[in-house]
């Protein structure tokens, strides 16, 4: 890889890296006893499986050295990422 382009890396990557967690934001946290929130162990335990994640397809159209990473359609990523929220 030319490291020259880590800048693009970087802002695709940030734009679409996902751990494509299905259930709702509320219950990747909990509060704990002394009222502070923490994640919760269900979503630890979820961001701990590398199967989980995944790359816009972006990402390897750019950088073909990414062949092989777990990729989502980004229009599909937006979608759940949206419905997610609500």
């Amino acid at each position: 890889m030319d490291w020259s382009d880590f800048e693009l890396l970087r802002k695709l990557c940030n734009e679409s890296l996902s751990v494509n967690w299905t259930s709702s934001p509320s219950k990747a946290m909990h509060l704990l006893p002394d009222n502070r929130l923490a994640l919760s162990p269900s979503f630890i335990q979820h961001v701990h499986n590398l199967g989980n994640w995944s790359v816009g397809s972006v990402l390897v159209d750019v950088f073909p050295i990414m062949q092989g990473a777990r990729t989502h359609t980004d229009r599909a990523h937006r979608l759940s990422s949206a419905t997610q929220g609500a």
